[in-house]
């Protein structure tokens, strides 16, 4: 590869001449350069190549005019992977040669300059966690890997280097072994004001060769420095204040301060040694934590590249215990409160524990009899379906080549029906072999109680123990009334080997399993395979985990601005990839050792037992004893002896005590990651604990919607594509011997007579008669829409909310006493200052900026007089509000036209405003054509505001006013940040008759802050010239949020924007899926299409979001840049406004949609009802009362229009008629207008429209709410009302009794 370079740099060398600038290549992974110049060019001349700059020294050239030809090859992956130190190269390696005229290598003196991949962390400490002792120090440790230098920045708060005086600050002793002191160190740098390297604080510079590799130890020791005689020699800033404000001298002693160390060297490839070596090369002292600077002179090759190492957090142990504060509760809070959630818990997983070996125990059919002889396992499996389980009663027949079962009951005579997600088993026993199972076909009788009346059947797999032969009836179906199709009987065929091993079955029923049984967490709370892995071992092991994932989120943690290059902020929020990559390998690092702890759980054996049997009895009379003692009959009592444990365990690898190990294991990674995790936060302070907790939250759902989804997805792929074997494989190995013995004394039992003549009774008939089904059908299918409408109704009512709340956020309340505010100042005229509302002529205009705004815009005393300090002159007449720069006034203009109407052309024209023909000439002051001279004027104030500026020029916007549509550039003019220049700037427009008979619009534009309420306000007074002459004006107040997400309601308002992006995600996909289902009809629903239109504007709100948010940094940057002249705030305006319209709509919509969620009951759309009832006749009266409406609209507007404002117009004169019908009439306005033709106007008005109409209207709809009424009266229908009441008798039924209606569940026909 290195012979193919340099061939390819010696032909571009042939192709390149001296001073053609550099000849590049660009290919993956590497960059080839050629640059010819001679001597004299290249000294002191720095290059730049990809992420490296670099000088050459010339110094021993002697002929200055000789050229000088270097290569350079930049490689983004080093070439030399292999060789030894490779591991410790953080930047792009480069080689880098230098020929003389005569092609000849020559070996130069180099300076090379690496950009550090890596971003140092800033560590913040207090002043008063300062070591104890006669020698009070801060220690800090880090790690060389080889013999480089150190570079330490300490950065003081509340310091401003222009303070600091030339004596030490403080003194930096570094050891290596161990902990440094005054006396005893190996390196030692008192640190003064010329040490002070912006923006990073104090630097210390140790050479690369002062310490070997090894272990590094820091003492900072700060100095006491004596005040200063003058401490008002600093300006100070009362209210606006940035970052680093200072309110006193700066003490070291007694400031807190921030600290990052990080180690840098410099590196060569030795060819000879196939290794990075540190030889030939040395770190200069103008390494920065940006930039490593080696200066290479006697390397063993040209290949240069550079280390770069930030030490991980560690944790000072030496002063650590020093730091405890009690106030930092965020970390060891959080870990106290898992602790205790963990022991609470405890008690619950335990009991669980105990009975899963109920719920996996192996029973007789209840109907079994004393002459059985061969046996079969019955394993029955539930979905994992919400409400899926049932306490109805259920028959089967088994169906074979030799017969069949007859109709057997699935139960075991005292257990009652099937849980959701349960796994149970049965013997059941026939006289005589079935031979080969061809079906299997059951049923239920529907007799459950509500929710549980239905069941949704996973599979039923029959096990031949005789023959080891396997069954599977797969099912995956409701057997519902009001599920899928109404059936509550299944007849099952047996599945066959291909269908088992297809790969869509493969992977549902391993996912299954995984999710069940490999997913910590869920597996947790269903587990309904029998497992050595126990409920409270999977619990512990959960908490071990949590544990260490914070423990390795912790050792990678870095914060904002640690990570601030890289990072998103969005207000409180900050996301960036490294947290995300911190977050993702701390629940990597986790999982490993938690992968072993479980298999150890999972593949240990059972402790040693005396007779499996007799355990499994014990645990069953316990539960006896637990729960149903008082409530079962003896005989039942007795029947729980007849439990069998005939399985034949199967051998585990791990002996028995191999748990204690695990549990060992467990309690040491709880133990010590908490008690690193508290060190920890004690080395962190409060405000870095607490931002590490949203790391660790983080990690916490990666662990549970990532991690461990992925896992189990991932299995069932694999295994399905490469073992293809079913998860149910292989028959139970079984002591036939134990079953007929059990079977002998189950059917010998004279105590079960009565159970199963009980069992018998309900076996005697078939599925339910159609007839029964139908009206419990109907029942169940009312009952299920009232709850899926309470349910729809509970979760829309959040969603509701969080609209409301958006919308509730991005308007403020406060914002209209805002804007009166400034009304009473500017707008409104009293009989000491003239208003802007009374602005009427050009002069009224210049008088109200002069005489009414600047005395408010640029304050001068306070109301009795006394002068303002100069940083209250920043705020407002009011002293409340801020002003974000200057005040700026903005011209738009017409050109001078022939006119078309009088042929004369002394008399030119200007026509209304178009900003297609808007004058955008550029003049001299006074409007004089654009010449030469004009420069001779540029010490006057409004040059440039004789000059047409574009609305790119000025970064504006077009704007609507009463008149016309005005485009966003002009003539503009920028006031001064103080009254006397403003005033100078304004007496000089209005000599030089700055607004003339081409100007139709004036814009006056300023903004204010309000710091009281975080609210700003974007102020346009709008002066409109008309070209009939007149002025009218119009004033435009808006308040915004640049940005929503500060303090506590910032906090609340990404809460609500997180959860409607939930809900627009699910809303999209379901209507993905009903389109997908419906087809083209799902678009002729209307409320279909409402919901379509809600996600429209869903999503049009989001863009919007962003679209305010950028503009919004770009305002303000543009504001801090340059903080005296005017910037727009209007495009954050703008998208505001549009964002505020786009919430009213969807929080219309979302209210409306309430209808459309109750209309399962009539009841509660009676008005849609009724107007639907209504529609044809209401048709037809509106064509009549439209036309009869308009023609009163245009005959007012024709009689009245040139002499009554309230009908200038055609739209004007539609209001004013409209407000009649309502009551506000206004007769006598008119009638001064005419009053013979006004009077009769009316009267036929009143007559035809309001009496004989509008009765017309009445009518309709009452003949349509009598129709619906009769109707609505003759349903009745379960609705919300009885939901509700169920729901309290569910949840107070224990406590108190309630008096049965008439309508109950108890009464739906059963059998």
């Amino acid at each position: 590869m290195r012979a193919a370079i340099h061939d390819t740099l010696l032909s571009r060398s042939k192709l390149t001449q001296a001073g053609a600038g550099v000849n590049t290549l660009n290919k993956t992974n590497i960059k080839l350069t050629v640059e010819k110049e001679t001597v004299q060019t290249f000294q002191n001349k720095t290059l730049k190549r990809s992420d490296v700059k670099l000088s050459i020294d010339l110094d021993n050239m002697q002929n200055t005019a000789e050229e000088v030809e270097l290569w350079v090859s930049s490689y983004t992956k080093q070439p030399y992977i292999y060789a030894s130190g490779a591991s410790q190269i953080s930047s792009n390696a480069v080689n880098i040669s230098t020929r003389n005229s005569d092609e000849q290598e020559i070996n130069l003196p180099r300076t090379v300059h690496f950009s550090n991949s890596r971003y140092a962390s800033f560590k913040h400490y207090y002043a008063a966690n300062i070591s104890d002792g006669i020698d009070p120090m801060f220690y800090f440790v880090t790690d060389l890997v080889a013999s480089d230098s150190v570079l330490v920045y300490i950065m003081p708060d509340d310091v401003d280097f222009a303070d600091l005086r030339e004596e030490d600050m403080y003194n930096a002793y570094l050891s290596l072994g161990d902990y440094p002191t005054s006396e005893s160190h190996s390196f030692m740098k008192s640190l003064e004001a010329r040490d002070w390297e912006d923006p990073y604080g104090f630097k210390v510079f140790v050479p690369s060769g002062t310490f070997s590799a090894g272990r590094v130890y820091i003492g900072l020791k700060p100095k006491t420095i004596a005040p200063t005689q003058n401490q008002d020699r600093r300006r100070r800033k009362r209210s606006i204040c940035t970052s680093n404000c200072t309110t006193s001298d700066f003490n070291p002693i007694d400031s807190n301060f921030s600290i990052a160390i990080v180690t840098t060297g410099c590196r060569s490839y030795d060819e000879a040694q196939n290794a990075w070596v540190d030889t030939g090369c040395r770190v200069l002292d103008l390494s920065t934590i940006n930039e490593t600077v080696c200066f290479c002179d006697n390397s063993p090759s040209n290949t240069f590249a550079s280390t770069f190492y930030v030490p991980p957090n560690t944790i000072d142990f030496h002063a650590v215990w020093s730091k405890f504060d009690p106030t930092n509760a965020a970390v060891y809070g959080t870990l106290i409160a898992l602790l205790v959630v963990y022991f609470l818990a405890l008690p619950w997983f335990r009991r669980q524990d105990g009975r899963d070996l109920d719920r996996w125990a192996t029973m007789f059919l209840c109907d079994s009899e004393i002459s059985d002889s061969y046996f079969y396992l019955l394993s029955v499996q539930t979905g994992l379906r919400r409400e899926s389980g049932t306490t109805s009663n259920v028959n089967f027949i088994v169906g074979a080549e030799h017969g069949d079962t007859g109709v057997r009951v699935l139960s075991d005579g005292f257990t009652k029906g099937f849980e959701a997600g349960s796994f149970r088993t049965f013997l059941m026993g026939t006289p005589v072999p079935l031979g080969e199972l061809t079906y299997f076909r059951l049923w239920h009788d529907n007799s459950g109680l509500g929710d549980m009346r239905s069941w949704y059947l996973h599979k039923i797999m029959v096990d031949d123990l005789q023959t080891k032969r396997r069954y599977v009836f797969m099912c995956d179906k409701w057997l519902a009334v009001e599920q899928d199709d109404g059936m509550i009987e299944r007849v099952l065929p047996v599945c066959s080997k291909d269908a088992l091993t297809s790969y869509d079955q493969l992977i549902s029923q391993h996912a299954r399993f995984n999710a069940t049984e490999n997913h910590l967490w869920l597996s947790m709370i269903i587990r309904p395979q029998r497992s050595n892995f126990t409920r409270v071992q999977r619990l512990s092991s959960a908490l071990a985990l949590l544990f260490l994932t914070m423990i390795a989120s912790a050792m990678f943690y870095r914060d904002s601005s640690e990570v601030q290059p890289s990072e998103v902020s969005i207000g409180i929020l900050r996301f960036s990839l490294t947290s995300l990559y911190t977050s993702f390998m701390s629940i990597l690092i986790a999982t490993v050792p938690m992968i072993c702890i479980t298999m150890i759980f999972r593949k240990s054996r059972k402790p040693p037992k005396k007779d499996a049997q007799s355990r499994l009895r014990d645990s069953l009379l316990q539960k006896l004893k637990r729960n149903k003692s008082e409530n079962m009959s003896p005989a039942e009592k007795k029947l729980q002896s007849h439990y069998v444990d005939f399985l034949k365990e199967t051998e585990m690898p791990l002996p028995h005590w191999a748990v204690y190990i695990a549990w060992f294991l467990l309690a040491l990674a709880v133990v010590t990651s908490a008690f690193f995790l508290i060190l920890y936060s004690m080395e962190w302070g409060k405000s870095k604990s607490e931002t590490w907790l949203s790391t660790f939250f983080l990690s916490f759902l990666e662990s549970i919607f990532v991690m461990d989804p992925l896992n189990v997805i991932l299995m069932a792929v694999l295994i399905a594509l490469v073992i293809r074997k079913p998860v149910d494989n292989d028959s139970p190995d079984v002591d036939m011997g134990k079953i007929k013995e059990a079977a002998q004394n189950f059917g010998s039992d004279p105590s079960r007579s009565y159970m199963t003549f009980r069992m018998q009774v309900l076996s005697k008939q078939g599925p339910p008669e159609e007839v029964v089904l139908e009206g419990a059908r109907k029942q169940r299918e009312q009952e299920v829409q009232a709850q899926a409408v309470f349910r729809r109704l509970i979760i829309y009512a959040i969603f509701v909310f969080v609209v409301f709340s958006i919308s509730y956020i991005n308007r403020d309340a406060r914002s209209f006493n805002l804007k009166r505010s400034l009304d009473g100042q500017l707008y409104e005229s009293s009989i000491y200052t003239l208003g802007f509302q009374n602005v009427n002529t050009t002069l009224g205009l210049f008088q109200w900026l002069q005489y009414t705004l600047f005395p408010r815009y640029f304050p001068e005393t306070y109301y009795n007089g006394d002068s303002l300090p100069v940083l209250d002159k920043l705020y407002f007449g009011d002293l409340e509000n801020v002003r974000i720069g200057p005040g700026r006034l903005r011209q738009v203009r017409m050109r001078k036209v022939t006119c078309k109407y009088i042929i004369d052309d002394r008399h030119p024209c200007v026509e209304k405003y178009d900003e297609d023909e808007e004058d955008n000439g550029n003049y001299c002051i006074g409007w004089e054509p654009y010449n030469s001279s004009c420069a001779q004027n540029a010490a006057r104030f409004t040059t440039d505001g004789w000059v047409y500026k574009s609305a790119d020029d000025i970064w504006g916007m077009s704007y609507m006013g009463r008149r016309a549509f005005y485009g966003g550039g002009g003539y503009v003019v920028t006031f001064d940040i103080n009254q006397a220049n403003s005033i100078s700037i304004l007496n000089e427009l209005s000599s030089y008759a700055w607004i003339d008979r081409q100007t139709r619009a004036v814009f006056f534009e300023f903004t204010l802050y309000n710091p009281n309420i975080n609210l700003f306000m974007s102020a346009i007074y709008l002066t409109e010239f008309l070209p009939t002459g007149g002025i009218l004006t119009w004033m435009d107040l808006q308040s915004f949020r640049p940005y929503q997400a500060l303090g506590a309601i910032g906090a609340y308002a990404l809460i609500c924007y997180f959860i409607y992006f939930i809900f627009l995600i699910v809303s999209i996909v379901r209507m993905i899926i009903q389109v997908r289902k419906e087809g083209k009809s799902f678009f002729k629903k209307t409320w279909n299409l409402v919901d379509l239109l809600c996600i429209v504007l869903g999503i049009t709100g989001i863009v919007l979001w962003a679209l305010r948010l950028k503009y919004s940094n770009d305002a303000l940057d543009r504001y801090y840049n340059s903080r005296t002249t005017f910037v727009t705030f209007h495009h954050i305006v703008y998208w505001d406004n549009a964002f505020v319209i786009v919430m009213a709509i969807i929080t219309f919509i979302a209210t409306i949609r309430i209808l459309q969620i109750l209309g399962y009951n009539r009841r509660m759309t009676q008005l849609v009802e009724v107007i639907a009832g209504a529609g044809p006749d209401l048709s037809s009266f509106a064509l009549v009362f439209g036309i009869v409406y308009f023609a009163y609209v245009i005959t007012g507007y024709l009689l009245f229009g040139a002499n009554v404002k309230g009908y200038r117009s055609v739209f004007v004169a539609f209001g004013s008629l409209t407000n009649s019908i309502i009551g506000k009439n206004h007769l006598d306005i008119i009638t001064s207008a005419g009053p013979l033709m006004a009077e009769l106007y009316y009267f036929t008005y009143i007559l035809i429209v309001i009496l004989i109409l509008i009765s017309m209207f009445a009518v309709i709809l009452n003949q349509s709410i009598s129709t619906v009424r009769q109707e609505i009266q003759q349903e009745k229908v379960y609705g919300l009302t009885n939901v509700i009441a169920d729901s309290f008798k569910d949840i107070f039924g224990s406590l108190f009794r309630f008096p049965r209606r008439k309508n109950d569940e108890h009464e739906v026909p059963k059998v």
